[in-house]
């Protein structure tokens, strides 16, 4: 069961935890800036310096002319983005573009071909491996080729199926050359901008960032995961293959560039671009946060007598300080950096957005943990056929000290957490029960009880024999346990009933048979234990009734 519950807690943070967080976290500056790429001062492994210059090369033989090398500026982000343009006279674009991380070596390489028609139509091709998340834009048509590696043959194939799809129409030039990074940036504003037609993204005007919506997050992300992503690529090459075969351009490539998917790391340039560091108050309140949680999470705990609220305490509140510190120190170090009220907003935005899912795991995490804690405490359960040995397996079934009831030979008790009585006894009372042992609830207090119950094993079954081994009696309503025992037998041989529950002045059956005559029931136990329909009921009678009828359960109480 536990195994089955962990399957379904990955399934759930997969198909809804990581949409939400997606929901919340994702964002993208409006009109994003592009700069020079500078190799002085952004990381530049060999791998795709060598990308660059092949792809360019092979171009610059097919007529193309580089008019820029960019560099997508994200500070505080580690992914390096950097962007080639070429133009072509016939008003035709390339874009090599690679996506990768200094420190993890990880790469995402792509050659991309674009034109503009007069009428605004966009026709693009590409040799991107990623699977598409964005909608379909319309107008904008895109054929993507992820096995076809050398740039000039998919130059070939982009001006082949521009010829088949729009014949010999003219492009429109498109002035790259004056201001490439503007290019860019009016590039991706575009694009976000039709993902907001279509529903995926809206505009946060505060931020100046584009967010994606709840259901954009859920499509995107869902696109990302098996089999979905699995499927999406396989369609991508069936495509591919198809056209090539349609236009007769199937094959290998003549001059083929081996894509770059992973980097020599790179070092993080620490003499020039270190991170300032951390300010002693902030370590102090850092540190002093975590000793107050963890203090906080050993006092809940022993309050409550419970480790596991304890440990809610910590996964629940945790976030809640971490998000505290993590925006104050945002919006300082934006404040120290002399940011605008737009790059304070972000700061802001950033540390809320971040709050939420942290939260989630930490209830998701708390939840798990509690019901794992009840499985470990019942295994395989085997009750010993000697009554003594059952005493030994009782405790360490509950994991506390088991103990003669005060008067009693051999009638024995135990303490346990309240919310754990039940559960023990629903899953072990049973197996007692197989041997000829009588375990049940002594105290009681079902709901009133805050830190802890007894349950009691008697060495007896008939329930006649457990209740005098207890010795139940009600001395204040002179009732004695030969008065208390001859009134439930009385009652049970008109109205079958199993005993639940007993304890020094209380007992509790149910019902093995429906009941025929519910009045009479009423009136044997108004004569057997009043005190309970002029203290519970108020002595409404038919009150009473109507809950023995309902339920087929009863509770005598004396005092």
């Amino acid at each position: 069961m536990s195994t089955l519950v962990a399957v379904l807690f990955l399934i759930g943070f997969f198909a809804v935890g990581l949409p939400l967080i997606t929901w919340l976290m994702l964002g993208d500056d409006a009109m994003p800036r592009f700069e020079p790429f500078d190799p002085t001062k952004y990381p530049n492994p060999p791998e795709v310096a060598q990308f660059f210059r092949d792809n360019i090369a092979g171009l610059e033989s097919a007529q193309f002319r580089q008019v820029g090398d960019l560099v997508r500026v994200r500070p505080g982000l580690t992914m390096v983005t950097r962007v080639a343009v070429l133009e072509h006279p016939d008003g035709e674009t390339a874009t090599i573009a690679i996506v990768y991380a200094a420190k993890t070596g990880t790469a995402l390489p792509m050659v991309e071909f674009t034109a503009e028609l007069p009428d605004g139509r966009i026709f693009d091709v590409n040799s991107s491996v990623a699977v598409p998340v964005f909608a379909p834009r319309p107008g904008h048509t895109v054929y993507r080729f992820p096995e076809v590696r050398d740039p000039v043959r998919l130059h070939k194939i982009f001006q082949v199926l521009l010829r088949r799809q729009f014949g010999s129409s003219r492009l429109r030039q498109r002035g790259i050359a004056a201001d490439p990074a503007r290019f860019l940036a009016e590039v991706m504003d575009g694009e976000y901008r039709s993902q907001m037609e279509a529903g995926y993204y809206r505009f946060d005007e505060q931020a100046r960032r584009w967010r994606p919506t709840l259901w954009g997050a859920f499509l995107m992300v869902w696109k990302m995961l098996p089999p979905f992503k699995q499927i999406a690529k396989a369609r991508i090459r069936s495509r591919a293959r198809r056209i090539l075969r349609e236009i007769a351009m199937e094959g290998r490539d003549a001059r083929p560039i081996a894509a770059v998917t992973m980097v020599t790391p790179q070092s993080d340039q620490a003499g020039r671009d270190a991170s300032p560091r951390d300010n002693p108050l902030e370590v102090v309140l850092v540190v002093g946060g975590i000793l107050l949680l963890f203090a906080g999470m050993f006092f809940v705990g022993r309050w409550t007598h419970s480790p596991t609220v304890g440990i809610a305490f910590l996964l629940l509140l945790g976030p809640v300080g971490l998000w505290f510190w993590v925006r104050w120190s945002a919006v300082a170090r934006a404040r120290k950096a002399g940011g605008d009220p737009v790059a304070l907003a972000r700061a802001r935005s950033g540390a809320n957005r971040g709050i939420l899912p942290l939260v989630v795991m930490g209830v998701l995490s708390t939840g798990l943990l509690g019901f794992r804690e009840y499985p470990a405490h019942l295994p395989a359960l085997i009750v010993p056929a000697d009554f003594q040995d059952a005493v030994v397996t009782l405790g360490q079934l509950t994991g506390h000290d088991v103990s003669k009831l005060e008067g009693h030979e051999d009638v024995y008790v135990v303490r346990v957490p309240v919310r754990w009585a039940n559960r023990y006894l629903s899953a072990a009372s049973d197996k007692f029960g197989a041997r000829g042992f009588f375990l049940s609830r002594f105290d009681q207090n079902f709901r009133r009880d805050t830190s802890s119950v007894r349950l009691v094993l008697v060495p007896v079954i008939d329930a006649f024999a457990v209740i005098r081994r207890i010795g139940t009696e009600g001395p204040h309503d002179g009732r004695t346990t030969d008065d208390i025992v001859g009134g439930l037998r009385a009652l049970n041989s008109a109205y079958p009933f199993e005993l639940r529950n007993a304890g020094v002045d209380w007992v509790r059956g149910a019902f093995t048979d429906q009941i025929a005559n519910p009045s009479g029931v009423t009136r044997q136990m108004r004569k057997l234990c009043p005190r309970v329909l002029a203290e519970e009921f108020g002595g409404d009678t038919e009150r009473l009734q109507r809950l023995i009828e309902r339920s087929r359960v009863f509770i005598c109480r004396w005092s």
